[in-house]
């Protein structure tokens, strides 16, 4: 049994507690002390369709998923048909003996369930999840009492509920044989403070640099930000969440409450924010700050809408008509996803301007083990200062003329509206230093180059991009976002094979670091770009900014990540 990385994969309908059932299993282990990977694919309904979750057991770090699956619990035969191709040899198929099995793969452990004699016997109903977790616990040899104590802690308060689940659990634990050979039946030591996915962690983020004001129309794959804001405004009284009619009314919120001095976020999919775009650019041109958190989904229209891609980096790169600056960022761990947050805030406030936060479907909603104690240690600069809005204006403050030339200069503090002796206009239409609407030349040429040269100030904040892996590589690998757990653990398994490969992941993509992307590229003997995309979009960035064309592509675009195996088989293929 291998604990550097073993995948156990539970499945069936919707509806069937499939995600308490494999936030136990992450838990359980979590317990015992190893690093999780856990991630999900669902279908876009209620109840009923095929969903799955994924659970990847490690005793090193763990950041991506893998092909190959050593535990099944197929809860029906839809999840057998699908799944059983990936389990790896000698790995385990928990299913229901009523399911007649046409075939069966060599070298497979197959174990029936008696689900129906169980719950007949014990007349209980819709226990399925908690009759294969017990099954499942035994045949890794692991102490029933740990998962006694899991089921009652997730189900805390509902004790006729937990009365029934601990019931099955232990019928399907006494169903099967134990196997005493497992590695899980010993504890190891690891540190680890939270398990959260990706929008817990903006979330977390947001809270921490200072977030008092959040709009949202609920979309996924980013609705557990709404949902996670909307448990904390009910004990955080200075947190004002709201989810307004739609995504236009979510935007001008945030942007109204922004203008008030509050530090402001909405959230949406590329739908909602093609919804947004007017609005959008309403913050560029009035210079409101504003953090939006983009999570991507293969689109056009609805597309796939529980499904991953890349889609949407030159969308958000362009959006609204006409030149204004924002900035860009791509966090590619659940870790970043907390930090750059926080870093989005204070940019957002401290130039002035809209800040995009683009994640994907991926990274919001597949959870790791992280100790956020150490990602704190990591991020070296306080992030959570406030530029704080001006409440009175002193003579030194205004100009010879006593008035308060708001868009004078850059970066000039804002005043709280009504403020004596601070008062402008904030409009959508050119203006003037006081935010007086003009038409004439003069004054629009230094509008523009005022607003716009706020790109080379923010750009000179955000970090470098460096290389990862050795500085001699036979080939580099360029790409973004969420692909950066795949990446970097097939890059690592190449290199124990005397393969060089280095790697390139970019975060920062608006402002573009040009010029330092164009000497990290300019010297590898083999480029290869890596994109859940079509058309390679960062490929095209890269281009556009540095004349560098990676021709040789990895794209995916089908709906699903990049896993290590898949990313492992590619790059060999060029390396041999």
């Amino acid at each position: 049994m291998n604990t550097e990385s073993y995948v156990i994969r539970i499945g069936g309908e919707a509806g069937w507690g499939l995600a308490s059932a494999a936030d136990i299993i992450a838990k359980l282990f979590i317990n015992l002390g190893y690093n999780i990977f856990s991630s999900k694919d669902y279908a876009s309904q209620i109840k009923g369709g095929h969903n799955y979750h994924t659970i990847r057991i490690s005793n090193k770090e763990a950041s991506a998923d893998v092909k190959n699956v050593d535990l099944l619990l197929a809860l029906d035969k839809r999840t057998l048909d699908l799944h059983t191709k990936n389990v790896s040899e000698n790995g385990i198929v928990l299913y229901d003996e009523k399911v007649v099995l046409e075939e069966k793969k060599q070298n497979i452990n197959y174990v029936p369930i008696p689900l129906t004699k169980i719950e007949e016997r014990n007349h209980l109903k819709n226990v399925r999840n908690a009759v294969f977790l017990g099954a499942m616990v035994k045949s890794l040899g692991i102490d029933y009492s740990l998962l006694r104590k899991r089921i009652k802690d997730h189900f805390q308060g509902k004790e006729t509920l937990v009365g029934k689940l601990l019931l099955a659990a232990k019928e399907g634990s006494d169903s099967v044989e134990e196997n005493k050979e497992t590695e899980f039946a010993k504890e190891i030591e690891n540190k680890v403070s939270h398990f959260i996915n990706g929008n817990d962690a903006i979330t977390l983020g947001a809270l921490k640099a200072g977030l008092t004001f959040h709009a949202q129309y609920p979309m996924t794959p980013v609705t557990g930000i709404l949902h996670n804001l909307a448990k904390e405004a009910v004990r955080n009284k200075n947190l004002i969440v709201i989810q307004p009619e739609d995504e236009i009314s979510a935007i001008n919120m945030a942007l109204g409450a922004s203008y008030t001095g509050r530090r402001a976020m909405t959230a949406t999919s590329g739908g909602g924010f093609s919804l947004m775009v007017e609005s959008f650019g309403l913050a560029g041109m009035a210079e409101i700050p504003l953090v939006l958190i983009e999570g991507q989904r293969p689109g056009p229209a609805t597309g796939l809408p529980t499904k991953t891609e890349q889609g949407d980096l030159k969308f958000v790169l362009s959006a609204s008509q006409g030149d204004f600056p924002r900035v860009v960022i791509a966090p590619k761990t659940v870790g970043e996803c907390y930090t750059e947050t926080k870093r989005a805030f204070y940019l957002a406030e401290k130039y002035q301007l809209p800040v995009i936060v683009l994640v994907d479907k991926h990274l919001t909603e597949s959870s790791q083990t992280l100790n956020l104690e150490e990602v704190e240690k990591e991020f070296t600069f306080n992030y959570d200062q406030r530029i704080n809005m001006i409440e009175s204006v002193n003579e030194g403050q205004l100009n010879s003329d006593g008035i308060y030339k708001r868009y004078e200069k850059d970066n000039i503090n804002r005043t709280l509206p009504g403020t004596i002796n601070g008062v402008y206009t904030c409009t959508g239409d050119e203006h003037d230093a006081v935010g007086q609407i003009i038409e004439e030349p003069k004054t629009r040429i230094e509008m523009m180059q005022r607003r716009m040269n706020k790109l080379k100030l923010a750009k000179k904040e955000l970090p470098i991009p460096k290389l990862v892996g050795p500085e001699d590589a036979e080939l580099t690998i360029v790409s973004w976002g969420s692909n950066y757990g795949a990446v970097v653990e097939a890059m690592e398994k190449l290199n124990l094979e005397s393969k060089k490969v280095n790697f390139l992941c970019l975060e920062y993509l608006f402002p573009f670091h040009n010029k330092e992307v164009k000497e990290l590229l300019v010297g590898s003997k083999k480029l290869v770009l890596l994109e859940c995309n079509y058309s390679g979009q960062l490929g095209e960035l890269i281009a556009e900014q540095t004349g560098i064309m990676i021709e040789d592509k990895i794209l995916r675009y089908d709906g699903n990540p990049f896993t290590i195996n898949k990313v492992y088989e590619e790059l060999k293929k060029r390396l041999n």
